[in-house]
C-alpha cells in the first residue's frame, strides 16, 4: 500500500482531486461554465479533416475532433484561470501578432487611382532602377598558390595575353549587376570596379574575396527606370503595402494612447526618447 501512495501518478490525482474539492466548497453555487459548440465549429473542423485527408470526416470521426476541442479549451482556460499567460515571451508575442492581425484587418483600403501610382512610381525611383551592369573579362590570382598574387598580377600586366589562376567563378561576366558583383565578388571588388572606365586594355590590379584579379573592362551598361507598364503591378502592390502600414502604424499610436508607458528605472529614463 505505501508502495503504491509513492507513485508520482497517486500524488498528481490526489492533488487534482483536492483541487476540485476545494474549488467546489469555495464555490459550491456557481454554475458550470459553458463550452458551446456549434455548427460553424463543426464545419470548419470538417473542413481542415477533407483538406488533409482528402475526404470528409466519419461522424465517429467527428467526435474524435470534439473531444479533442473540448479538452483543448478545458486546459486553455484553465491556464488562463491559473495566470500562465502572464510573463511568457512566447504566449506575449503570438497574441501581440494576432492583434496585429485584427488591426490590418480593421483597415480599409481605397483602390489608388493610376495617377497616385505614377507619382509613388516617381518619388521611389531608386527603388525601381534597374542597376549598373558590367560585362568583363578578368585574370584571377590565387593567393593559396602564389606567394605574393598582388605583385605577381602587376607583372602579368604587361604581358599582352597575362597568364593566371582557375577559379570557381567564371573567365567573363556579359550582365553583371553591381548587386551580384556584391554578392559574388564582395563590396570591395565592385567598388574597384565602378572607379574603371571601359577599356581594351587590362586594368587593376582589384581585390575580390577570392583574391586578386586583372580586369578588361568592355562594357558598362548604365542603370535606368524600367517602362511603366512593366512595373506597374509591382508600384501598385507596394503603394498598397505602404499605405496599408501607414494606416496600421496611425491606429497603433490611437490605441497606445490609452496607455502611459512608465519607465521605472534610471538608464531607461535618461537614454530612451520617451514618446507623448
Amino acid at each position: 500500500m505505501s508502495k503504491f501512495l509513492s507513485q508520482p501518478l497517486v500524488h498528481f490525482l490526489l492533488i487534482g482531486a483536492l483541487l476540485f474539492g476545494l474549488y467546489t466548497w469555495v464555490s459550491p453555487d456557481e454554475p458550470p461554465a459553458q463550452i458551446l459548440i456549434g455548427e460553424s465549429e463543426v464545419n470548419a473542423w470538417a473542413d481542415k479533416w477533407e483538406l488533409q485527408w482528402g475526404r470528409p470526416p466519419t461522424s465517429s470521426e467527428i467526435a474524435v475532433l470534439t473531444e479533442q476541442f473540448i479538452e483543448s479549451e478545458i486546459l486553455y482556460r484553465e491556464a488562463l484561470e491559473m495566470g500562465l499567460d502572464h510573463h511568457d515571451e512566447v504566449v506575449r508575442r503570438r497574441l501581440a501578432q494576432k492583434m496585429k492581425f485584427v488591426v490590418e484587418d480593421l483597415v480599409e483600403l481605397t483602390p489608388p487611382t493610376e495617377q497616385e501610382l505614377r507619382q509613388y512610381f516617381k518619388e521611389k525611383a531608386d527603388q525601381y532602377r534597374l542597376p549598373d551592369r558590367y560585362a568583363f573579362s578578368h585574370k584571377y590570382f590565387s593567393p593559396d598558390l602564389r606567394t605574393d598574387p598582388w605583385e605577381d598580377a602587376l607583372e602579368q600586366q604587361q604581358q599582352e595575353i597575362p597568364q593566371g589562376d582557375l577559379g570557381m567563378f567564371p573567365k567573363a561576366w556579359t550582365r553583371l549587376t553591381t548587386q551580384q558583383m556584391d554578392r559574388e565578388l564582395g563590396v570591395n571588388f565592385r567598388e574597384e570596379m565602378e572607379q574603371l572606365s571601359p577599356s581594351d586594355q587590362w586594368q587593376g590590379p582589384i581585390r575580390s574575396g577570392f583574391g586578386v584579379h586583372l580586369i578588361k573592362l568592355d562594357q558598362v551598361i548604365p542603370g535606368k527606370l524600367p517602362n511603366w507598364e512593366d512595373v506597374q503591378a509591382s508600384v501598385h502592390a507596394d503603394f498598397q503595402r505602404a499605405q496599408r502600414l501607414r494606416f496600421n502604424e496611425a491606429l497603433i499610436q490611437t490605441i497606445r494612447s490609452k496607455y502611459e508607458v512608465v519607465y521605472d528605472f534610471p538608464i531607461l529614463t535618461d537614454s530612451l526618447a520617451v514618446s507623448p
